[in-house]
């Protein structure tokens, strides 16, 4: 409101001075609500580590186990469980 004061103000004072008063176009303002994310039912929801519904269990430790790419050896470039417990244990199953 206090804007709206000043305003007047000085288009008040502009008059006294023989100015022209400069027009002001009417604006509104719009408001925009986000699209609420809706998972589309054709595409079910997927793990990113690992391609099976279930992942097996380590053999040496008990815990979780996740899908791996080899980087090195005879076997790089294939999948094999690995771990989630890596480096503190080993366990892998091809």
């Amino acid at each position: 409101m206090e804007a709206l004061a000043k305003r007047a103000q000085a288009a008040h004072d502009l008059k006294s001075l023989g100015m022209p008063v400069p027009t002001t176009a009417p604006f509104t303002i719009q408001t925009r609500q986000a699209p609420s994310p809706t998972p589309s039912p054709s595409t079910p929801p997927r793990s990113p580590s690992t391609g099976s519904a279930s992942a097996p269990s380590c053999p040496q430790c008990g815990s979780s186990m996740q899908r791996r790419t080899a980087r090195k050896g005879y076997r790089a470039g294939k999948q094999f469980w690995g771990c989630t417990r890596y480096p503190t244990c080993r366990g892998t199953r091809n």
